[in-house]
C-alpha cells in the first residue's frame, strides 16, 4: 500500500512542531492530498472519527492562500479629508470553500431560499467550526516619526491592521462578477467602516461584551463585534517590519492587544466563519500625522474536510 501520504503527514507534524515561525502551506495541503491521506488511514482499519482526530492533531488541513503585493506600496494616511481616521482595504480573500447556503429570510419561509446551496470548490467541510486556523503575514511600517512616548515599541501606536469578514446574502453574490481578491487597494471614505462596501454582502459578527482595546473598534451594539484588531506597527519605526499572527478556532478570543508583540487575538472570528465568507484586511491610521505604509500581506486560511 502506498505510504507517501502518511510520510507527508508525519513530516508535516515534525516540521510544525519544530518551527518557531508559522508553518506555511505546500502542495501537501491540497484538498485532494488530504482526502488521499484520509483514505489511506481508513484503509488501515481506522474509523473516520479517529482519522479526523489524527488530522486535527497534526493540523493537516487544506489551505487557501491570498498573497497581496501591488506594484508600489500603499499607504493609509490619517488626514483632515479622511476625518483623521484612515481605512484602506488592502487585501480580500476569495469566498471560503465548502457548501454555501443562504440564510433564510422571512420571505423565504421554508422555500427554496433556505434549502438551495452552492458548492465552492469540490469538497464538503466538516465540523462545527470548518475554519480551523488563519495565518496572517504583514510587511509594513508607520510614518517613522512621533512626538509621543513609546518610540520603538507597540505602545501608543495608532497605525495598525484590522480584520473583518463578509457573508454573501445570496448565491448570486458569489457567482456574479469577481467577488474575490482586489485588483488594487481601496480607500474606504466613510469614517466608520461598517456596511460601507457591497449591499449583496453583510458583515460577519460575533457576540462580544464590551469594546476592543482603546476603543479602536466600537460598534453600535456593544455585544456585537464586527471588527478584530490584528497587528499594530512599531511606533515610529523607520524600517519595514514583518509580523506573523496566527488565530486558531480553539485559541484565545479577542481581547487587549499584546503590548510586547502588538498582536491581537481572534478565535471568536475564526469560529464564526462559514463556506462562502470572505476575509478583508484593512490598513488603519488614526489621528493627525499617522500613516500605515504597507508593502505586502498574506492570508492563509486552513479548513477541515
Amino acid at each position: 500500500m502506498p505510504t507517501s501520504s502518511l510520510s507527508n503527514l508525519s513530516r508535516h507534524h515534525q516540521r510544525r512542531s519544530r518551527a518557531d515561525e508559522p508553518f506555511l502551506p505546500d502542495r501537501d495541503h491540497a484538498p485532494a492530498q488530504v482526502v488521499k491521506t484520509k483514505k489511506l488511514l481508513q484503509g488501515r482499519g481506522l474509523p473516520i472519527e479517529v482519522v479526523d482526530t489524527i488530522l486535527d492533531f497534526a493540523e493537516y488541513w487544506p489551505v487557501v492562500s491570498t498573497i497581496t503585493r501591488y506594484a508600489s506600496e500603499k499607504t493609509a494616511r490619517s488626514t483632515y479629508e479622511t476625518g483623521n481616521s484612515a481605512h484602506l482595504l488592502y487585501s480580500r480573500t476569495n469566498p471560503l470553500p465548502g457548501e454555501f447556503k443562504p440564510e433564510p429570510t422571512a420571505r423565504d419561509g421554508a422555500g427554496e431560499g433556505s434549502t438551495t446551496g452552492q458548492f465552492i470548490g469540490h469538497y464538503q467541510t466538516r465540523g462545527q467550526y470548518p475554519v480551523r486556523k488563519i495565518v496572517f503575514k504583514t510587511v509594513s511600517r508607520d510614518q517613522g516619526w512621533t512626538s509621543n512616548e513609546g518610540r520603538g515599541t507597540y505602545k501608543g501606536s495608532w497605525s495598525w491592521f484590522e480584520v473583518h469578514a463578509e457573508r454573501p446574502k445570496s448565491i448570486e453574490a458569489i457567482t456574479s462578477a469577481d467577488p474575490g481578491p482586489l485588483v488594487d487597494a481601496e480607500l474606504i471614505t466613510e469614517t466608520r467602516a461598517s456596511d460601507y462596501y457591497n449591499p449583496s454582502w453583510k458583515r460577519v459578527s460575533a457576540t462580544k461584551k464590551g469594546v476592543t482595546d482603546e476603543n479602536r473598534s466600537l460598534t453600535s451594539n456593544p455585544e456585537e463585534k464586527i471588527t478584530w484588531e490584528l497587528q499594530r506597527n512599531v511606533h515610529a519605526g523607520q524600517d519595514w517590519k514583518t509580523h506573523w499572527v496566527v488565530w486558531k478556532h480553539d485559541g484565545p478570543d479577542s481581547g487587549p492587544v499584546d503590548e510586547s508583540t502588538g498582536a491581537g487575538t481572534g478565535a471568536d472570528l475564526v469560529r464564526c466563519l462559514k463556506p462562502g465568507d470572505r476575509i478583508n484586511l484593512v490598513a488603519r491610521a488614526q489621528f493627525p500625522g499617522w500613516q500605515n505604509c504597507v508593502r505586502s500581506a498574506e492570508i492563509h486560511v486552513y479548513y477541515a474536510i
